[in-house]
C-alpha cells in the first residue's frame, strides 16, 4: 500500500473511535496508522507503551519455558508468534516468507538485542536494494521491533543505531503521509477542527524527528564501542582483576547508551534504570548524577518543543517545569562531587552543559525572577571558583551567564 493510498485509507477512519478512548493495555489499532489524533506519535499516547509492553510479556512468558515448549508454541499461527520471532518484518519482503537466521536466533533466545536489531537493518536495507516501498503500517512494526529490542537488559550499538534509523525513517514517512492527509481534507472541506488536528499532528511528528537527529547525528560519530549488560553493572566487583579498566569501559558504554537512550521518551524508565545503576555503583562519582540530570533536561527541553509546536495537554507546562529544576538539581549534585573545583575532560563537558541548559532555562522558560538570579549567581560563583586549563572557555561561560543575569527584568 502506497503512501497516498494510506493517507486516503486514514480519512475514512476518522469517524471511528478516537484511540484515546480504547484501553492502552490492548496496544495499538493493527490495521491503521491515523493522522487526526495524535496516535502515530511514537510514545506520546500510553498505547505505544502498551503494545511494546504485550510484546515483552509474549516474550517473557516464553523465555521461561523449556526450549522444546517454547518451539510448539511458536509453531502456532498468530500474532504473538511473529512479534515475538520477528517474522511479522521478514513477511514485509515477502508474504509467503518462512524463516532466516535471525528469526531462528530469536526463537532461541527472543531476548538477543542484537539478533532482533541485525533482523531490522536487514529489513531496511533489503527493501531499499529490491526497490520496495515500506508502507507506514510496515514501518511502525520496524519501530515497535526497535524498542523492542531495546527494552530488556542489554543494549549494544547496533541496537540503539537500529532504533535511531527505524525512528527517524517512521517519522519521515509519516510526514510525508500527513502532508497528502492535510491535502486531501482541505479538497474535500473536512472540518476545520479535524484539519487542525492532522496540522497539530505533522508540527508534533516534526518536533519528534528534530528532536532526535539534532541530539543523535552528532553524537554517533564519537562511539566506539558500546556494550551494555545491567546483570554486569548491577553485579560489579570492584575486587576483579583490571577492575578499574573494566569499570571505565562499562562506564563509557552506560554513558553513551543513555545519551542515545534519552532522546526516545518510551525508554525513559529503562534508561532511569541504567542512571540508578551507575549512580549506586558509585555515589562518590559524578557520572550517575549528571546523567540523571542530562535525562531530565531532554524531557523538559522536548516539552518545551511540544508546547511551542501546539500540543496543549493539560500538565505539559507542568510536567516541563519540574523536569528542568530536578535537571538543575542533578546537574547541582554532579557538580559538587568533582574535587578541588577541577574541571577537566568530562567534569569540564559536565559544567559546560550545566552552564548551557541553565542559560537555555534562563532565557526561555517562565519562571520568578528572584529563582532564576539565584541559580545564575550561583552558577558564576562556580566558575569563578573553578580549576581547569580550560580557562578561555569558562570566562567566556562566565560572561554568557552575567549577560543573562544583566538583561533579567
Amino acid at each position: 500500500m502506497s503512501v497516498s493510498t494510506q493517507a486516503s485509507s486514514s480519512i475514512k477512519e476518522l469517524k471511528s473511535d478516537d484511540i484515546s478512548q480504547l484501553d492502552p493495555s490492548k496496544g495499538l489499532p493493527l490495521s491503521v496508522v491515523r493522522m487526526d489524533d495524535l496516535s502515530s506519535i511514537p510514545g506520546l499516547l500510553p498505547h505505544w507503551k502498551g503494545e511494546v509492553e504485550k510484546r515483552k510479556k509474549e516474550i517473557l512468558a516464553l523465555q521461561n519455558v523449556s526450549f522444546l515448549k517454547r518451539a510448539k508454541q511458536l509453531l502456532k499461527s498468530g500474532n504473538s508468534s511473529d512479534t515475538v520471532t520477528g517474522m511479522e518484518l521478514l513477511r514485509i519482503l515477502d508474504a509467503n516468507s518462512k524463516e532466516n537466521k535471525s528469526t531462528k536466533a530469536l526463537q532461541a533466545d527472543p531476548l538477543n538485542c542484537d539478533e532482533r536489531a541485525h533482523l531490522i537493518s536487514y529489513i531496511m536495507k533489503r527493501t531499499t536494494s529490491m526497490g520496495k516501498e515500506i508502507n507506514l503500517l510496515d514501518m511502525r512494526a520496524l519501530l515497535l521491533q526497535a524498542f523492542v529490542a531495546n527494552s530488556f537488559g542489554e543494549r549494544s550499538l547496533n541496537s540503539l543505531l537500529a532504533l535511531y534509523q527505524a525512528h527517524v525513517s517512521y517519522l519521515e514517512l509519516a510526514v510525508k503521509r500527513n502532508e497528502i492527509t492535510i491535502s486531501e481534507l482541505k479538497t474535500k472541506n473536512h472540518p476545520r477542527e479535524i484539519q487542525q488536528k492532522a496540522q497539530l499532528n505533522k508540527n508534533m511528528l516534526s518536533v519528534y524527528r528534530n528532536f532526535i537527529i539534532r541530539r543523535i547525528q552528532k553524537l554517533i560519530p564519537q562511539i566506539k564501542q558500546l556494550h551494555l549488560d545491567n546483570n554486569r553493572l548491577k553485579k560489579f566487583d570492584n575486587n576483579q582483576e583490571n577492575a578499574a579498566q573494566k569499570k571505565t569501559i562499562m562506564l563509557r558504554s552506560a554513558y553513551y547508551a543513555v545519551c542515545i537512550m534519552r532522546c526516545f521518551p518510551m525508554l525513559k524508565n529503562e534508561t532511569m534504570e541504567i542512571v540508578d545503576l551507575v549512580v549506586k555503583l558509585d555515589q562518590s562519582d559524578p557520572l550517575g548524577w549528571f546523567l540523571k540530570g542530562h535525562v531530565l533536561a531532554a524531557e523538559g527541553e522536548l516539552k518545551f518543543d511540544q508546547d511551542r509546536a501546539g500540543f496543549r495537554s493539560q500538565n505539559i507546562k507542568g510536567e516541563m517545569v519540574r523536569s528542568i529544576k530536578e535537571s538543575l538539581e542533578n546537574y547541582g549534585q554532579a557538580l559538587t562531587k568533582i574535587p578541588g573545583n577541577r574541571y577537566e575532560g568530562l567534569n569540564y563537558n559536565i559544567l559546560a552543559e550545566y552552564i548551557n541548559f541553565l542559560i537555555f532555562v534562563c532565557k526561555f522558560i517562565q519562571a520568578p525572577i528572584a529563582w532564576k538570579k539565584t541559580y545564575l549567581n550561583k552558577a558564576i560563583g562556580t566558575l569563578e571558583r573553578s580549576d581547569s586549563k580550560n580557562g578561555e572557555k569558562i570566562i567566556v561561560m562566565q560572561n554568557r551567564v552575567q549577560t543573562v543575569l544583566d538583561n533579567l527584568y
